[in-house]
């Protein structure tokens, strides 16, 4: 849906028809977030909160899920970081990329292919880049919605959707914030459980 901005250009809004197919009521997510390289587990009640250090680490969900839609507020400090989904024990996935103090946000799936000799080597897609309206200040919280529903992924952060496309080489796993060299909190986070629209 497009809706008019105060300065005449157009927002993206996500389709509020996509309620009718949560196939529960939001709810806080699952069990304890850990996180995905360094193996630490925060307790339920506390926000979702990762530091890390000179590289990247993920902060996720224990359980894999399919189909879901998740609202809550991202944080970030750090030089990159964002949401990521369908993640992998192994670390591979989807991310979703917001830089710092500029107006990129991207979607990657970041996937384990093999080179001629037949061994594991990582694979890296760009499927969607877009332009936020006004750069992200470092550390400035940002509401989300994320939606996964077969193929189909959005991406909605203040209220706009920023990233919508297909893509379905994986279907499940496990969903989270991602930071590069600094902090992510995600707070007041929920979820729910999503049924596939049926056609005919």
């Amino acid at each position: 849906m497009l809706e008019r901005r105060a300065d005449g250009s157009l927002a993206k809004r996500s389709f509020p028809g996509w309620a009718a197919y949560r196939a529960a009521d939001a709810r806080p997510p699952l069990s304890a977030p850990r996180s995905l390289f360094q193996s630490t587990t925060l307790a339920p009640n506390e926000p979702w909160a990762l530091q890390a250090a000179g590289g990247m680490d993920v902060v996720g969900t224990a359980e894999s899920v399919g189909d879901f839609w998740w609202r809550g507020q991202l944080h970030l400090d750090a030089r990159s970081g964002g949401l990521a989904f369908r993640l992998g024990d192994d670390g591979t996935g989807y991310f979703i990329e917001i830089e710092a103090d500029r107006q990129s946000v991207s979607l990657q799936k970041w996937m384990l292919g093999h080179d001629a000799s037949g061994r594991p080597t990582p694979r890296y897609v760009e499927l969607r880049r877009s332009r936020l309206p006004e750069p992200l200040a470092t550390g400035s919280p940002v509401d989300f919605e994320l939606l996964l529903v077969g193929p189909y992924i959005e991406c909605s952060l203040g209220s706009e959707v920023v990233l919508a496309t297909l893509s379905a080489e994986r279907t499940d796993g496990r969903f989270g914030a991602w930071a590069d060299s600094g902090a992510v909190r995600i707070e007041g986070s929920v979820w729910a459980p999503m049924h596939q629209p049926q056609h005919g």
